[in-house]
């Protein structure tokens, strides 16, 4: 559906919208149950949130079915021991388990981490950059030269914004795995050097082509000016704030130059590459050469990570002034359910508004917009902001209806190939599914 015919759906009595939001969860249940039938994913932890409200909730699957066990229960809000508990309900005072790992007897705990993929674009990479910029630390119209001295000449020109709107000219994937001559002689001195080499394809501004070099190089920068690594920056500038209970990136690297496993993680592909399944670490190899700190990916996170940092862009009080005024009258400047954001307004607006116009995409400062053609599906309109991860993530935004969509699997486990269009096939029903039952 072109994007000028996206309609929002009209108001409905409240009674018609418990009946639908029953109907919906009804069918949600069907399209997981079915697509785990069909190994489009092992496990899947997913939710619906309106105005701060839950209104689906799911954890299911096998995390790990080549290790036996290891299921989640099949209802909304079931506890780590698969036992029904509040819908919703992570423990006791928001609490995720003893460990926050895989919960008795190896069962899917509601805290497992998940492998974010791109998705650490929209999520770390992108608001830090502009959290940077907010401090004045970092200029988006300088170019990358500025920043990265050892850059080539033909990289050096872009300016940083375009690595933001993939408008950069750089190729999609850096491979920086070539660089070695295979996964257990790895070295971040000469992964840097690999990417700061990359040479732009073609114009800067003449199209949008999607590029996890240029959110590599972003990374990179960040590092630059912060003096810290993205991990901890990332801990500090916005999991702190948001109070993200297990969002994180690998501590550092290992022995090999790879990343230091991180506990509690669902685990992806097996990958020829590195001659076995990855278990804790990122899938991207790029971001793997890196000790599992890009920014491009390397992110893992949980469901409330996700749903709390979706929550803070929809917009809870960000200025100063504002809050103090919201005191005043008695309230503490944030609705219930909302997360209070450490971006600046022009920020939020940064990330949720079209910054590629007349472009072969729409574009913000992190986000895809919706054309009917993306994972949203043509039932969200034009001014939902979202994106996906290779893994088999997916967060989209309904600004108007203040609608949060997470989804969250290790569909690569089964292989990128074999589940890639049944992955594609899946988002789009689950978002029509939401829009048409919840929206």
């Amino acid at each position: 559906m072109p994007r000028s015919m996206v309609e929002l759906p009209t108001m409905r009595d409240s009674n018609d919208t418990l009946d639908e939001g029953s109907r919906g969860g009804t069918e949600l249940d069907a399209l997981i149950d079915g697509a785990l039938a069909d190994k489009a994913f092992p496990c899947i932890a997913c939710g619906l949130w309106i105005d701060g409200r839950e209104r689906y909730l799911r954890f299911a699957g096998a995390v790990d079915p080549e290790a036996g066990g290891a299921r989640a229960g099949g209802a909304a809000g079931a506890d780590a021991g698969g036992a029904p508990g509040p819908s919703g309900s992570f423990g006791p005072s928001g609490s995720f388990g003893p460990s926050g790992s895989f919960g008795p007897s190896g069962s899917f705990d509601p805290a497992t981490l998940f492998d974010a993929a791109s998705l650490t674009k929209p999520l770390a990479t992108a608001p830090l950059v502009l959290a940077a910029r907010d401090a004045g630390a970092l200029d988006l119209e300088a170019p990358i030269g500025r920043y990265l001295l050892e850059v080539n000449a033909s990289a050096a020109v872009i300016p940083v914004g375009a690595l933001l709107t993939h408008t950069s000219g750089l190729p999609a994937i850096p491979a920086i795995e070539r660089a070695f001559p295979d996964s257990s002689s790895l070295d971040h001195a000469a992964a840097v050097a690999a990417l700061l080499a990359i040479e732009p394809e073609r114009p800067v501004g003449e199209s949008v082509v999607y590029s996890c070099t240029g959110y590599m190089l972003l990374g990179l920068i960040l590092e630059r000016i912060s003096g810290q690594s993205l991990g901890e920056l990332y801990k500090a500038a916005l999991a702190a704030p948001l109070g993200l209970p297990r969002a994180r990136f690998a501590a550092g690297a290992g022995p090999d130059g790879g990343p230091a496993p991180i506990v509690g993680a669902a685990p992806t592909e097996f990958c020829a590459w590195r001659g076995r399944r990855v278990r804790g670490q990122v899938h991207d190899e790029s971001a793997y050469c890196f000790g599992g700190q890009a920014g491009n990916a390397g992110l893992f996170v949980s469901l409330e990570d996700v749903r709390r940092t979706a929550a803070a862009y929809l917009g809870a009080d960000t200025d100063a002034a504002d809050a103090a005024d919201a005191a005043d009258a008695g309230g503490s400047g944030q609705r219930a359910g909302t997360v209070q954001s450490p971006l600046s307004r022009r920020s939020l607006r940064d990330l949720e508004e079209d910054r590629t116009p007349g472009l072969n995409e729409a574009r913000s400062l992190g986000f895809r917009m919706n054309d009917g053609s993306t994972f949203a599906g043509p039932l969200w309109p034009a001014s939902t902001f979202g994106h996906t991860g290779f893994t088999g993530t997916s967060l989209a935004i309904w600004p108007e209806r203040r609608m949060i969509a997470v989804v969250l699997t290790n569909r690569v486990y089964f292989g990128r190939e074999q589940t890639m269009q049944k992955m594609a096939d899946f988002r789009v029903a689950f978002h029509s599914i939401a829009a048409r039952r919840f929206g």
